[in-house]
């Protein structure tokens, strides 16, 4: 950094001394005066020694050597005593369009150095829970026995989130992220929701949910549709009577309730948004 900015201050200094003397000419007061203030009185005195003859006019052509590639180049300037500062002018241009290329260069590589990096690290990080899952399992968050068989497939699934549990119970529950199943719907049988957006229910639900967890061949006889007919119709028994079994309120008053649960937490929600901005 600090050579580049040296550098970057030596090539300004020598441009303003180029055009002093390019505009006035090298034996001219201005220019002595204008070198003097760059370069000291040394510099200046050489200009004010140089013969008057041998001192370029303001107009005077000059092929010099502009760098690396040596093509000449025609300059309305002679250094004159000063010449050496022309090389130094150019050397120093050079030497910071390199530095500055270089830099660009380094910036350039450890910028997409840093982007590989970090887009290995994306490929190779393991995915969410919720971006992974095989199959959504809407349960009843309030039914004891439920979630006694819930407990049970969340120790067998171990964290590998192959499935997602759902609490239709909760005040978050949104249906609209879960196939448009409705709180009424979604208590009165079990259901699954698979990736692809295929809904299941009953018997075959349960079988989603046990293959997932290694679990298949528990509900495996139920790939036969004159078995799973009659699974299915002991469940409908079950579904039907489960909140009496559990000694819960009927389903009715249970919907009610959600009802207006869902309605107090809307009117929290509009009071929040018609606080007075003043009390912030």
């Amino acid at each position: 950094m600090g050579s580049q900015a040296m550098s970057g201050r030596v090539s300004q200094q020598l441009a303003r001394s180029f055009s002093l003397l390019q505009k006035h000419g090298s034996g001219s007061l201005t220019a002595r005066s204008g070198v003097r203030r760059l370069y000291g009185h040394n510099a200046a005195t050489l200009l004010q020694k140089q013969p008057r003859s041998s001192r370029a006019e303001p107009n005077a052509a000059k092929s010099i050597n502009v760098g690396r590639n040596s093509t000449p180049r025609s300059e309305k300037l002679d250094w004159g005593p000063l010449y050496p500062l022309a090389g130094l002018r150019e050397r120093s241009e050079l030497i910071g369009g390199d530095s500055q290329r270089a830099g660009f260069s380094a910036r350039a590589s450890a910028e997409a150095q840093t982007v590989a990096r970090d887009n290995a690290e994306v490929a190779s990080a393991p995915l969410p829970v919720e971006e992974k899952w095989e199959i959504k399992m809407l349960y009843d968050g309030e039914c004891p026995l439920c979630m006694r068989e819930v407990d049970m497939l969340r120790k067998r699934d171990a964290g590998s989130g192959k499935i997602n549990f759902v609490d239709i119970a909760s005040d978050s529950y949104d249906p609209s992220e879960n196939a448009n199943i409705d709180f009424e719907a979604a208590m009165g049988r079990i259901h699954g929701i698979q990736r692809d957006g295929t809904v299941v229910t009953n018997v075959e639900a349960f079988r989603k949910f046990y293959e997932a967890v290694g679990l298949g061949w528990v509900y495996a006889i139920t790939k036969n549709k004159a078995v799973l007919k009659a699974a299915d119709a002991v469940y409908d028994v079950w579904a039907k009577y489960r909140m009496q079994v559990t000694g819960r309120p009927p389903i009715e008053q249970v919907l009610e309730e959600k009802r207006k649960r869902q309605e107090q937490l809307k009117g929290a929600s509009k009071d929040r948004c018609r606080m007075d901005p003043t009390e912030f």
